[in-house]
């Protein structure tokens, strides 16, 4: 999941390095390499898929060089694809923009040094609260989400991500986790997810996996799942999303 891809300096010293024509290939080559277990989930199409969007991306927000874009994607891989509008990561889209700062590559810099400053508030600096945040995932039952409506449902929801991640919760702050929330209920209703069960599992996952985890090219399993008219109903819909979630964890867990 996007949060335990923790990027290394020396991981970027390849980037600018080759024509742009190669840059796309030798860029999912360095995701294989660094990040196996979820890229070999994804594949490698998919893998590509996220580069290409990533390249677009970075030139939207005018980071038109390999380094700048390279920067760019590695952030996508690490917060989400859609981390610039990510509303628990208010910061990521405002340093992105931030014009006060006149070097593309000085305001991106920037963004990666908060990002290494937020996965370790997050997850510490051995990666430690994100296993633990995986083992309470994996051994949370389901029998035990919020079966509440409204304002009182969305308090629940903030304890149930406070349970799984503790500290990620609170460096991220109520407000941010709330907005989190918000978009949660608006995007899982596009799938027809309203109840307390559903929408346990889908803001679980945007919480984990970023905000635009259903559209993410490196977890095609969620989209497949939650586009699939073969399951009739929410309740079908749910569970095979809570499963595929499942196996997904049981992938990238270490053992």
């Amino acid at each position: 999941m996007g949060a335990l891809l923790v990027i290394r300096d020396e991981q970027l010293s390849i980037l600018g390095r080759v024509p742009w024509i190669a840059f796309e290939a030798e860029l999912a080559n360095h995701f294989f390499r660094h990040y196996p277990a979820e890229c070999r989930r994804a594949g490698r199409d998919q893998v590509l898929k996220l580069v290409r969007l990533g390249i677009d991306r970075a030139f939207g927000h005018g980071y038109i060089t390999q380094r700048e874009a390279g920067i760019y994607i590695n952030l996508m891989v690490i917060l989400g694809h859609a981390f610039d509008r990510d509303p628990q990561i208010p910061w990521a889209r405002e340093q992105l923009n931030d014009v006060s700062i006149d070097d593309p590559f000085g305001r991106i810099q920037r963004v990666f040094q908060s990002t290494l400053t937020y996965l370790e508030r997050c997850f510490g600096s051995g990666n430690g609260q994100m296993v633990r945040t995986l083992v309470r995932l994996r051994d949370f039952d389901l029998k035990q989400a919020p079966q509440s409506e409204g304002l009182r449902l969305r308090d629940d929801l903030c304890a149930v991500l406070r349970y799984f991640c503790p500290h990620k919760y609170e460096f991220q702050g109520e407000a941010a986790n709330r907005a989190l929330i918000e978009e949660g209920f608006d995007r899982a209703e596009r799938y027809q997810i309203e109840t307390g069960r559903g929408l346990t599992v889908f803001v679980t996952l945007m919480f984990l996996l970023g905000a635009g985890f259903d559209g993410d090219p490196l977890y095609p399993w969620a989209g497949e799942v939650l586009l699939d008219r073969s399951l009739p109903d929410e309740n079908t819909r749910v569970t095979a999303l809570h499963r595929a979630a499942m196996k997904y964890v049981a992938e990238v867990l270490p053992e």
